[in-house]
């Protein structure tokens, strides 16, 4: 599946700057606040691409949020 990121909450327009996503969804914050990820169950083994991804969405937006996970601090 592919996610590409085209507006935020609140409905304004990126500019074609922003990366591409296949591995999850991911909707932009309103602001400089972050991005909600979705799509990703963090209680089970990533593969290198949605690391990968996952990565540069961090180092895209700054701030990342997961609703709704089911994760031990193990």
């Amino acid at each position: 599946m592919a996610y590409e990121v085209t507006t935020d909450v609140a409905g304004a327009a990126f500019s074609d700057a922003l990366p591409r996503f296949d591995e999850f969804e991911v909707l932009p914050a309103a602001g400089a606040l972050g991005a909600e990820i979705s799509a990703v169950d963090l209680s089970k083994p990533l593969n290198d691409a949605a690391f990968a991804e996952l990565r540069s969405a961090y180092h895209f937006f700054g701030v990342t949020f997961f609703r709704d996970q089911q994760i031990t601090p193990k």
